[in-house]
């Protein structure tokens, strides 16, 4: 099952970036409710997100399901001192306009990562996030939006080194697309 799922990312991949982006921007996601991890602290991670789209209908519909990818660094408080995350997800995000210039998504992403933190809950090291959002997005002119998103992350790391219990996190994010 992981190696079909594997091949078909990777072909979907493929395609993708065959094709330019509709939509690039950028984000920043404040954790709003976080872990207490085995040690007593919660970790807090704060997330800069880098994004684009492509979309798998060329014309211009109501309804469009797009391809990502999001860079993300991430700066987290955790028992006093500040970790660091990076990394990048890809998936698919599903958009419907409301109205000519109010849009709202939801999504599903994943991918890899580098985490600092180490904790008896999560090794450090390589990692996985897995990100499920919705969210709205509103046009300010013909080509710039804003948007305002609600997430959940879970990052682990499948089992390849011990502890794995994973960290789980809620997200506020709020970022601008450029359609080009």
């Amino acid at each position: 099952m992981k190696s079909l799922f594997f091949y078909f990312f990777l072909l979907v991949s493929v395609a993708a970036f065959g094709q330019m982006p509709a939509n690039i921007g950028g984000s920043i996601a404040i954790g709003v409710q976080n872990e207490l991890l085995p040690e007593g602290s919660r970790y807090k991670p704060n997330m800069l997100l880098g994004y684009a789209d492509i979309p798998f209908f060329k014309d211009k519909r109501k309804t469009n399901i797009f391809f990502y990818i999001e860079p993300q660094l991430v700066w987290a408080s955790f028992a006093g001192g500040n970790e660091f995350e990076f990394g990048l997800n890809a998936g698919f995000k599903l958009e419907y306009w409301i109205r000519p210039n109010t849009g709202i998504y939801a999504g599903i992403g994943a991918g890899p990562h580098f985490i600092t933190v180490d904790t008896r809950l999560q090794a450090k090291g390589f990692i996985f996030s897995d990100n499920f959002f919705v969210g709205i997005r509103q046009k300010i002119n013909n080509d710039l939006s804003f948007n305002v998103q609600f997430r959940y992350r879970h990052i682990s790391n499948a089992g390849l080194k011990r502890p794995n219990g994973g960290i789980d996190n809620f997200f506020g994010v709020i970022g601008i697309y450029k359609e080009i």
